[in-house]
Parts: structure tokens; C-alpha cells; sequence
């Protein structure tokens, strides 16, 4: 994630900087503005992948962390009447109860 992020940077650095050359370029010829202009669409797209991809790990990691957080519920569930009794346990301050 960290390259992604650098690289995402690098990117934006990179586009910005061709953007400025195009806008002060008004001395430089037309062959020069066009390849600057391919340039700077070139980055551009590969600035869009990369901001892609990125947002892709993040999503993937969110998941990831919902399916966590899902079998973390279910466990409660489960064990929920065990974990009553025990608290009730506790809070009455008796080893065994018999409900």
C-alpha cells in the first residue's frame, strides 16, 4: 500500500509538472506541445491504475475486516447463554448458579 501511495504521488508530481510546462510553453513549437500532451495523457492513465489499484486493497481489506468482525458476531452468539450465566456469576459473586 505504502508503493501505491508513493507511486500515487510521484504520478500527481509528474502531471502537474507537464501541465505547467504545457500552460508556459508559448514559445515551444507544435511537435513539442503535442508530445508533451502525450506525456502528460500517458500519466494521467497511469495515474488513474494506480489510484485503481489502490482503492481496490483498501476495499479488499475492508472485507476482509467485515468477515472478521461477522465471525466474531456469530461466536458471540453462539456462546451467548454461557457468557450470561457466567456474568450473572460474577455480579452475584457465586460460583454456581442453577438456573
Amino acid at each position: 500500500m505504502i508503493r501505491l501511495t508513493q507511486r500515487e504521488q510521484e504520478l500527481d508530481r509528474k502531471s502537474r509538472d507537464l501541465s505547467d510546462q504545457l500552460r508556459r510553453g508559448r514559445n515551444v513549437g507544435a511537435d513539442q506541445k503535442e508530445q508533451i500532451k502525450k506525456q502528460l495523457a500517458d500519466v494521467v492513465s497511469r495515474h488513474f491504475d494506480v489510484r485503481q489499484e489502490r482503492r481496490e486493497l483498501e476495499l479488499k481489506r475492508m472485507e476482509d475486516e467485515i468477515e472478521r468482525l461477522r465471525a466474531t458476531v456469530k461466536s458471540y452468539r453462539e456462546k451467548r447463554e454461557a457468557a450470561v450465566q457466567r456474568r450473572l456469576s460474577q455480579l452475584m459473586d457465586v460460583d454456581d448458579l442453577d438456573f
